[in-house]
């Protein structure tokens, strides 16, 4: 496809005007529109929660036991049971308004550059595995005595490191200094361990996870993306991996509403109660 795009082009202003008219879509269709969608999607399920509480706190938070029941995510639950859809889960809940706001800022930041830099497909498919690489390093790294673990912070800091990366092909000046800087004041703070924030267990491991393999795709795109190329290469293994991303997630939340009713009536243990 042609394309007016130059990834040479010394002048920050010519180069957001390059990337704006790289795509053939009608003008409705381009820019970011995945990142909106993804945002409001997480904003909806956490409307979800409140409504479907299987224990109401008849405030705008739910209760760890509604956590629990709609896939957060639990060491027993995961490796004692088998219940690996709350890997995929777990990260697209959140335990309280303040807990998504910051959430859904920090994706819409990170998604919204990462999107025009690389694709939606690419940027999915970054987001889709830092869900796991989150997950399954918050499983191996949390305390025993944390009851459940929620959040999209692990994908967040993947796109983030993501971007740190690939913001460096950004030509010199304003918008290049305003990315990264924004990138290294969001990702940097929260690879410091700390035991809680604002009456919140911060999730390290979910963090650290999700920053290494945001960093690895990152590099791999780095190696992979010939500067004279306009798009990010291999776009249909990316979407390929997008796809199967949704099927995932799809298929992860199809399991959580099969097992909704089964943790409702679990005898769990009194670290539970």
């Amino acid at each position: 496809m042609a394309s007016d795009f130059n990834p040479q082009v010394r002048d920050t202003q010519d180069w957001l005007e390059a990337c704006a008219q790289r795509h053939a879509q009608p003008r409705w269709f381009r820019g970011p529109l995945l990142t909106g969608v993804m945002a409001v999607c997480l904003c909806l399920i956490y409307a979800q929660e409140l409504h479907l509480a299987p224990r109401p706190s008849g405030g705008s938070a739910p209760d760890l036991w509604t956590l629990l029941a709609m896939g957060g995510l639990n060491r027993q639950l995961v490796i004692g049971q088998g219940e690996w859809y709350r890997l995929f889960v777990a990260p697209l809940l959140h335990n309280n308004l303040a807990h998504l706001a910051g959430n859904v800022a920090g994706f819409i930041f990170a998604g919204y550059a990462l999107e025009w830099l690389v694709g939606r497909a690419w940027m999915f498919l970054i987001f889709f595995l830092g869900t796991l690489g989150g997950s399954v390093v918050s499983l191996a790294l949390t305390p025993a005595d944390v009851v459940v673990g929620v959040g999209a912070s692990g994908a967040i800091m993947a796109l983030l490191a993501a971007l740190l990366i690939l913001g460096l092909r950004l030509p010199p000046g304003r918008v290049r200094n305003w990315t990264l800087t924004n990138v290294l004041l969001s990702l940097v703070p929260s690879l410091i361990p700390q035991s809680s924030v604002g009456g919140m267990h911060v999730d390290f491991g979910a963090h650290l996870g999700g920053a290494v393999v945001g960093a690895v795709m990152g590099l791999l795109l780095w190696l992979m993306w010939r500067r004279e190329q306009p798009e990010a290469p291999a776009r249909l293994a990316a979407t390929l991996g997008a796809l199967t991303g949704v099927c995932v997630f799809g298929l992860c939340l199809m399991f959580a509403v099969q097992h909704y009713p089964d943790v409702l009536h679990l005898t769990l243990p009194p670290l539970f109660r």
